[in-house]
């Protein structure tokens, strides 16, 4: 695999498979600075909140789990359902997946057929299992189907907590895990515990509540009021986030995309998440703020005036503070990315980009430089640097820093950027 990332005919990596597989390939690729598309599973949230159409969303549920017998990346896994309405759902859902004819899927009339291979079972087993004994309890399906063929009966789960394999893995086949959930900001939170960050749902009878609410959910995709699915007509089909991987789906490698709201790349791009070697640098959640805060005050702390993340630790005051910097430099975009160690998961620091026109762009990064960070500040910006060109379409990029700061001197000097006074660092013959 090595060896094929780094022949210099390939000009990008994609692949479909496990976190382990696309970590190799993104480290691979990180070191030859070349574009990929991972697509590593996902945990969609399906969210029925209590002013939903419930027929419809029981209906629909039934189908998004069940599509391609639950062997499908953005197929929804987790059905999170506001309290007041979750014994009717679960009531029709439940009906609806009990209704389902399984068998040989060269008969039409068959509605799931098997799993791939007879590994999938065995997890899949091994999951509904493990959280039965955990609390949660079958109200249809739950075992492996006897006989020829890796069949699993459509299952539903209920009374799911955090903590169960239903909860936090990726079930890979007919299996649904229903979590009741108190209001629509609780439905939030669990939407957004997960490692995954494909495609979610929002079902609600005020679709410009649900637009509010589609904000804030840490994926690629939502869909108000509908399944999630691929359009060949979108110049970017899926944007990940977290362990789901790095999509940005073409017209080809490299082409930038288009979110849900039609905006391009300027939104999209921020819940891109980058890999190198040794870290991860992914979009700024509230855990990565308290990190960063935490950081910074031991051990820099005469940056907190300058550094809005480290100056307010929770998220909405953080993006508060990036939008007062934003609008007083008058920056287009401001880009942040937490770095975060691979192995220990520890929040190492920040790095990212100010947008100063549609070519141009800044390079700024504040990076722990104690044992725990030494030697990573390179990294990281080789890797933003490679974003900013490929991605961005960034031909002039600036390290801000004086002749005097011999740590970012260093760094650009191995990234190749000249000083050049005032203006900080910039690469010799431009990007």
């Amino acid at each position: 695999m090595e060896r094929v990332i780094a022949d210099r005919r390939v000009a990008g990596v994609t692949l479909t498979g496990s976190d382990k597989a696309g970590s190799l390939v993104a480290e691979t690729a990180g070191k030859e600075l070349k574009k990929t598309v991972l697509e590593l599973g996902g945990s969609d949230p399906f969210i029925v909140l209590a002013d939903a159409d419930l027929n419809t969303a029981a209906s629909v549920a039934c189908r998004a789990r069940n599509q391609n017998n639950g062997q499908s990346c953005i197929a929804a896994k987790r059905f999170i359902v506001e309290e007041g309405v979750a014994d009717e759902f679960e009531q029709r859902f439940t009906s609806a997946v009990a209704a389902l004819r399984v068998g040989n899927p060269m008969d039409r009339a068959n509605q799931v057929g098997p799993l791939a291979r007879g590994d999938l079972v065995d997890e899949l087993e091994r999951q509904v299992n493990e959280s039965v004994r955990m609390g949660a309890r079958t109200v249809v399906g739950g075992k492996r189907i006897a006989g020829d063929g890796y069949y699993f009966e459509p299952t539903v789960l209920v009374n799911v907590r955090p903590g169960m394999p239903a909860y936090q893995e990726e079930t890979f086949g007919p299996v649904a895990a229903v979590i009741r959930v108190k209001d629509a900001e609780d439905a939030l939170r669990v939407a957004n515990d997960t490692d995954f960050g494909l495609g979610s749902n929002i079902w609600t009878g005020d679709v410009e509540r649900g637009k509010k609410l589609a904000e804030r959910v840490e994926a690629g995709l939502v869909f108000i009021n509908g399944m999630v699915a691929s359009d060949a007509r979108l110049r970017a089909r899926a944007l990940g986030v977290r362990d789901q991987g790095v999509h940005q789906h073409p017209d080809g490698l490299g082409r930038a995309g288009q979110n849900r709201r039609g905006q391009g790349v300027t939104t999209s791009t921020r819940r891109v998440t980058l890999s190198t070697e040794r870290l991860l640098l992914e979009p700024v959640n509230t855990s990565h703020a308290e990190g960063i805060h935490a950081a910074v005050v031991a051990s820099r702390p005469e940056l907190l005036p300058w550094m809005p993340w480290a100056r307010e630790p929770s998220l909405p005051g953080a993006l508060a503070a990036a939008e007062r910097g934003k609008k007083a430099w008058k920056n287009d975009e401001v880009f942040h990315f937490a770095v975060v160690d691979k192995r220990s998961r520890d929040v190492l620091g920040i790095a990212g980009l100010n947008r100063e026109g549609p070519d141009a762009a800044e390079l700024h990064y504040w990076i722990r430089s104690d044992r725990a960070g030494r030697g990573l500040t390179t990294e990281a910006c080789r890797a933003l640097i490679a974003w900013a060109r490929d991605e961005l379409r960034v031909s002039r990029l600036t390290l801000w820093a004086g002749r005097e700061n011999k740590g970012s001197r260093r760094v650009a000097e191995k990234v190749g950027f000249a000083h050049l006074g005032p203006l900080g660092w910039r690469p010799e013959g431009g990007l």
